[in-house]
């Protein structure tokens, strides 16, 4: 085989270094300012300047120093968090600092494209005990990168520009917290100075709780409030993969006790959930403290803004002892000997209000920053993959009568229309985004129509009745909703997103609607549409064919008729109005094929495909 152009392996292109952690006990190489020490939870912040702990003028000659502009790679644990140097730094030996030769590779490009490869490269992974790969392995990794330093740099402004809008979204959000403890001083101000005072327990409905004691865990997973759910400060459900698990009935039983209900509030090393809503059972693990307020007394709202200042942080999770770095969780007991002020319960109530809007703003920007987030993925598949002119080749389907345009031409277009709207998706919202996306799509399909692109491209139009676009989109929703519960999933996912290629260079289904003579009924497709409409249609449909063939059955009752795609794009939600009946017709065929082959009827496939298999 030969070897694929501007394929590099990385150790080609840069030097690796490990790093190394100077002895704990030797108080003497730490400092509090001097060289930035950079641990796995300083990365994923871009440039790194400032770090939590420093190393002195000792410590410094205990470690592998790297230079300003070094990417750092997370190699044990947390495989794949990447970060910059902004300075001369040092990190710990959880991390591999690649400096590249600037002379063929910018590091700017470097970094993007280790982010873009991160979850391809965690799949190398050692997943026994502790995730974890080696300096050579990552060495070895191969990426695409363009000769010419002017194109890296091209490259690298274009995703700098959808990587702002994350930021700039991601910085309305911090404000918003901000707010919230801004607000709280102005209402309470003089009360939390002279207002009276009594212990914590007297305000709580019961004893402050912890979870499930080890001795009553269920075996097996359940769905519980863990770590990664304190990343926000109200809960965001069930994680994609317990769904299935929860609809099915799972054989274990929890007391409910041990439930989170909405006016808990969630305590764990330090940090704190408001729960203002439960959408999905939730049980506490035994590392998490339950604060339940008398409500009568004090408001949830109150409460937990009151533990949420900064000079409750120390308290709530401070240090072991003086001088110790180390630090440890508040136990339940002490939580309730901690002193609170009697608070007005007006105010309580006009700060409550004020709380639950701004927990409304802050779930859409939420919303906001996974669409940015999302658009920014799809600028680096577009533009950090291998070989895209040779992909779009190899990747291209075709039918009889229909003429494609391949994915290196829809994507030099596409990537400009990208480009010209990433300054109007800095002040909308999501709907915003996904009107943009359209107008933007549509007036790419006139360019390829009417040979814009600067290349003759001719479609020969392809007519559909009403009733065979709409028997196509049936088949297209299926393709969806339903995968293999086996080993086969993966195969099935790669033939699907090839078919969905066609028309979109990137494809992630975000909503099903299926239509009947009564109107819509909205099938909503998880973060992963994988882990739950997949697992409940496939417990019931055998196979794709009986899932399509009960939506196909003429019936007075209501039998879909109709369905619809809605799904993440290049540039945010848009719907399958984008597609014309050339690429539905190809796509439905292509479907088609695979949901017969996955029902045990590919043999059958050639009295579709005709005698030349076409």
């Amino acid at each position: 085989m030969s070897k694929k152009k501007n394929m590099y392996k990385l150790e080609s292109l840069a030097r690796l270094i490990s790093g190394r952690t100077p002895e704990r006990e030797q108080k003497e190489y730490y400092a509090e300012t001097g060289t930035p020490w950079v641990k796995i939870e300083n990365l994923d912040q871009g440039y790194i300047r400032e770090t939590a702990e420093y190393l002195s003028e000792q410590g410094k000659e205990k470690v592998n120093l790297v230079p300003e502009n070094s990417v750092l790679f997370s190699i044990v644990g947390t495989v794949g968090k990447v970060g910059i140097a902004g300075r001369e730094l040092a990190t710990n030996q959880q991390i591999v600092s690649l400096i590249f030769d600037e002379t063929r590779v910018l590091p700017l490009y470097g970094y993007y494209a280790l982010r873009y490869h991160a979850e391809e490269i965690r799949k190398l992974s050692n997943q026994t005990t502790m995730a974890l790969i080696s300096r050579k392995t990552l060495g070895q990794y191969r990426i695409y990168v363009p000769d010419s330093l002017e194109k890296q740099q091209k490259i690298v402004d274009k995703l700098r520009r959808f990587e702002e809008i994350k930021l700039k979204k991601e910085e309305m959000r911090s404000r918003m917290e901000q707010y919230e403890q801004v607000l709280f001083q102005r209402i309470f101000s003089s009360q939390l100075r002279y207002g009276e005072k009594a212990r914590l327990r007297n305000y709580l409905k019961e004893p402050v709780g912890t979870g499930i004691p080890k001795n009553e865990e269920p075996n097996g997973e359940f769905p519980c409030v863990r770590l990664e759910n304190f990343r926000k400060t109200y809960l965001t459900g069930l994680h994609a993969g317990e769904k299935a698990e929860v609809n099915a009935g799972a054989d274990w039983a929890i007391e409910e006790k041990y439930r989170v209900c909405p006016g808990d509030i969630l305590l764990r090393n330090g940090k704190l959930i408001l729960v203002d809503r439960v959408e999905d059972p939730l049980y506490l693990d035994r590392s998490v403290l339950r604060i339940v307020p008398d409500q009568g007394q004090i408001l949830p709202e109150a409460l937990y803004a009151y533990l949420s200042q900064s000079c409750m942080s120390e308290v709530l999770y401070g240090a072991r002892k003086e001088g110790d770095n180390r630090k440890r969780p508040i136990r339940a007991a002490e939580v309730e000997k901690l002193i609170l002020p009697q608070l007005s319960m007006k105010k309580q109530e006009d700060y409550s209000r004020c709380l639950k809007k701004i927990r409304e703003i802050e779930r859409n920007l939420d919303r906001e920053i996974a669409l940015a987030e999302a658009a920014f993925s799809g600028m680096g598949w577009l533009l950090l993959r291998k070989e895209r002119e040779e992909e779009a080749k190899t990747d291209a389907i075709s039918i009889e009568d229909v003429e494609i345009v391949t994915k290196a031409e829809t994507e030099e277009s596409t990537g400009k229309d990208l480009e010209t709207m990433a300054d109007a998706k800095t002040s909308e919202g999501a709907a915003g985004e996904a009107e943009q996306t359209e107008a933007g799509l549509q007036e790419e399909k006139s360019k390829v129509v009417s040979g814009k692109t600067g290349k003759r491209m001719q479609r020969r139009p392809v007519e559909l009745s009403e009733e065979q676009k709409q028997t196509a989109h049936l088949i297209l929703g299926v393709l969806c909703c339903w995968a293999p519960r086996d080993e086969r999933t993966g195969a099935y996912c790669k033939k699907r997103q090839e078919i969905f290629r066609i028309a979109q260079p990137y494809f992630q289904p975000a909503a099903v609607s299926f239509t009947d003579k009564k109107g819509q009924r909205e099938y909503l497709l998880e973060k992963d549409f994988l882990t739950y409409r997949n697992e409940e249609l496939s417990k019931r449909y055998a196979t794709p064919m009986y899932f399509l063939q009960e939506l196909l059955q003429e019936s007075e009752n209501d039998n879909p008729q109709d369905a619809h795609l809605a799904f993440q794009g290049e540039d945010g939600i848009a719907t399958d109005e984008l597609w014309d009946s050339a690429q539905i017709r190809q796509m439905a065929v292509c479907g088609w094929e695979i949901l017969m082959e996955y029902s045990g009827l590919g043999a059958c496939g050639w009295l579709v495909r005709g005698e030349n298999g076409k």
